[in-house]
């Protein structure tokens, strides 16, 4: 009732979520960074507003939108990453995006990388995003600095926008580059995995990574190469995402593009 324009005017409400979602039924089934439980947020939300309302996984939906105006345009089969405070992937097979049962996305945050690694949000241990997230690079920076410094950066270090989450550690370049190089290796190792699994044309990496030095993205890429399958590696091509700013912004309105546009033109593929 307070939107400075008329209902008429919008076409739907946009809801992502990071975690499990039932994209069919709006339903949050887990979402561990939120702790929801089994949400109908789509029936909810559409009767209190009376707009049609669609909910999708934070990671599907940036996909979603780099097929429409990113790095995924006119490609058709491709693996998209997210690299943030979790991980995320979706995946565009065909053209069509690939869902689990209950028209899920597809978890390999939680692919277990060290079962010897630290706790995770989803009550395992040692998955890939609690070794190679911005909170796993947030964690291995604070192990590098002093009681004092730690303590500092403690009080800093909250729920930030990725591009932010390097330049705060810029004050201790030393520890900046322990704690990259330490992440790295478990990113490459998820990274291996994802292409071995996939074997994808294309991988997109958004997230922290994307910030980082021309040089160390080009060693992202070729580490990746260099330790995927042989025969693989040659047919795969890993780029980093051409977003400029927050991807789920994005991936919140390609939704509801999604969903108002494609039963009226089913082939649609990009905007």
């Amino acid at each position: 009732n307070e939107l400075p324009v008329s209902r008429d005017l919008i076409i739907g409400i946009g809801v992502i979520i990071p975690g499990l979602v039932d994209s069919l039924n709006g339903v949050i089934r887990f979402s561990p960074h939120m702790n929801w439980h089994s949400l109908s947020v789509k029936n909810e939300m559409e009767e209190r507003t009376g707009i049609r309302v669609s909910v999708e996984n934070t990671t599907t939906a940036v996909m979603l939108a780099e097929k429409w105006i990113g790095a995924g345009r006119n490609k058709s089969n491709y693996v998209y990453l997210y690299i943030g405070e979790g991980i995320g992937a979706g995946c565009i097979f065909g053209g069509e995006v690939y869902r689990g049962s209950h028209f899920s996305s597809v978890e390999i945050g939680h692919s277990i990388i060290d079962p010897n690694g630290p706790d995770c949000g989803c009550g395992m241990h040692g998955c890939w995003e609690s070794l190679a997230s911005s909170s796993a690079l947030k964690r291995n920076f604070l192990k590098e600095l002093s009681k004092n410094e730690r303590s500092k950066y403690m009080e800093i270090f909250g729920y930030e926008e990725q591009d932010k989450v390097l330049a705060l550690m810029d004050e201790y370049p030393e520890a900046r580059r322990k704690a990259i190089d330490e992440t790295l290796v478990y990113l490459n190792i998820g990274l291996v995995n994802v292409i071995n699994t996939f074997i994808p044309e294309h991988v997109i990496i958004d997230g922290w990574p994307k910030h980082l030095d021309a040089e160390t993205k080009a060693r992202i890429v070729e580490q990746a190469s260099c330790n995927a399958m042989e025969g693989i590696s040659e047919v795969v091509d890993v780029e980093f995402s051409s977003f400029v700013g927050n991807g789920p912004r994005y991936g919140a309105v390609t939704v509801i593009l999604d969903s108002f546009l494609r039963p009226v033109f089913p082939r649609i593929q990009t905007i």
